[in-house]
């Protein structure tokens, strides 16, 4: 092996390792920059129409009906049963204030 083979090895390898550097200095912002943005994602909308997520358990005694259970996320009546729920609750909670309905 000459000199010059030697050299042009050591070159690639550490062309090689710049271009593997650049792509992790690249790719660790990414994963960084998605969180921030589904942060702020979550808060305009929170400000937009402020809404909230919550985790329902499957009920014990119910285990036969999982797929039923999940597929509750989906279902436009068992959501609008959901929303007429928060409206029922929330008006509880202005009555308690003493603050008109509107």
């Amino acid at each position: 092996m000459t000199v010059s083979e030697k050299g042009g090895k050591a070159e690639k390898a550490k062309k090689e390792g710049y271009a593997s550097k650049l792509v992790k200095w690249f790719t660790s912002g990414v994963e960084r920059r998605i969180a921030e943005y589904e942060e702020t994602k979550r808060n305009l909308e929170k400000v937009m129409r402020p809404s909230i997520t919550i985790t329902l358990k499957l009920p014990e005694g119910f285990e036969d009906l999982k797929k039923e259970f999940y597929d509750l996320e989906n279902d436009e009546k068992f959501l609008r049963d959901a929303d007429k729920l928060v409206k029922s609750h929330l008006r509880k909670k202005r009555t308690k204030k003493g603050v008109k309905a509107k």
